[in-house]
């Protein structure tokens, strides 16, 4: 149904794809859904779901309404909260979202603090978004975080084996 609604564009009511987004028991349904919604909502009547609990539907709706409006002031503001938030899912929601928006100087900012965090996933979508923005300077400090991580897995690694060693009674 959502590719056909997908395909239709506008055929399906905004209204029933939110309602799909909120029910639906499969993640990428509901991300899937809220995207959608997003592209054609009237934020009075979705604003629940650009703060929803659920980031699936909240990374969903945010891209949706920002490809159809990247200026939005609403969805920029909840993008910048997500890219501030102290969750590491938060942040990979707010990367995510990043990937498919014209490049920031923020952005950059933000995927360069998070190229040297100490969670591994974070690093992961770090560098992942870092190859969408463009930015040459990032491009080196990928490139650099690449060639290190090699020396950067002995060093944690032995680092935990004397963790392990110091632990023992």
């Amino acid at each position: 149904m959502l590719e056909a609604a997908a395909a239709a564009n506008s055929q399906v009511p905004a209204s029933l794809l939110r309602q799909q987004a909120l029910t639906e028991t499969e993640p990428n349904l509901r991300e899937r859904a809220a995207y959608l919604a997003g592209g054609r909502a009237d934020l009075n009547d979705f604003s629940d779901l650009l703060r929803h609990s659920d980031l699936r539907i909240r990374q969903g709706f945010l891209q949706g309404l920002l490809k159809t409006h990247p200026q939005h002031p609403a969805a920029l503001a909840e993008l910048n909260a997500l890219m501030k938030a102290g969750r590491v899912a938060e942040k990979q929601t707010a990367m995510t979202i990043i990937q498919v928006m014209p490049p920031r100087p923020e952005y950059v900012t933000f995927v360069r603090t998070n190229l040297d965090a100490d969670e591994p996933m974070l690093v992961q979508t770090a560098l992942q978004t870092a190859g969408s923005l463009g930015d040459t300077d990032l491009y080196r400090q990928v490139i650099k975080r690449l060639a290190l991580q090699p020396l950067l897995g002995r060093k944690r690694l032995k680092k935990d084996q004397k963790n392990r060693i110091e632990q023992r009674p």
